[in-house]
């Protein structure tokens, strides 16, 4: 359990779960709130640090990684890919507690830092889905925001609705 929770780059989880969380609280969304992008976050965190591990491992069997517990042999790679598999799919229902538009998001965060992992790593514009990844983070911190965001962005809230409709009956009257 030990070399498990070593494959899953607990530096980086527990930062990036504890800024999550904090953030959540400072926006004052409630010990359950504060709870659901704590899980949430954890769990995408702990799929993409053992995803990156099960990817590498042969690399970094080849490069002798003493901070890699796969690398050491103790624990199999297989074992951190299904690890990685069972975080992806638990980080899809704690996601979506938030709501559907902030889960979405938070799916895509984490489906981009996925593919940092799987595709970009190496090529110039690996900077991508960090941008991505982070800059999505608030939004699903922050669900009211992003509703009201994605609402307008997309044209489908109310308040966008009816300002289209007050716009199309303006220029109709002027016809």
């Amino acid at each position: 359990m030990v070399s498990l929770f070593g494959s899953s780059h607990p530096g980086p989880v527990l930062a990036v779960t504890a800024a999550a969380t904090l953030y959540a609280t400072a926006l004052h969304r409630g010990a359950r709130g504060d709870a659901i992008v704590a899980a949430a976050v954890l769990g995408g965190q702990l799929a993409i640090g053992w995803h990156n591990d099960f990817l590498d491992a042969e690399r970094d069997e080849i490069a002798r990684r003493a901070d890699k517990p796969v690398a050491k042999g103790r624990i199999k790679s297989a074992h951190v890919g299904i690890a990685a598999l069972v975080a992806c799919i638990a980080t899809i229902p704690l996601s979506l507690l938030s709501g559907w538009k902030a889960g979405v998001i938070h799916l895509i965060a984490v489906a981009s830092a996925l593919n940092y992992n799987a595709v970009l790593k190496r090529t110039v514009i690996s900077f991508v889905p960090f941008a991505v990844s982070f800059g999505l983070l608030p939004c699903f911190c922050q669900p009211r925001a992003t509703r009201r965001t994605t609402s307008t962005v997309v044209g489908t809230g109310r308040r966008e609705r009816a300002r289209r409709r007050r716009a199309f009956a303006e220029r109709a009257s002027r016809s």
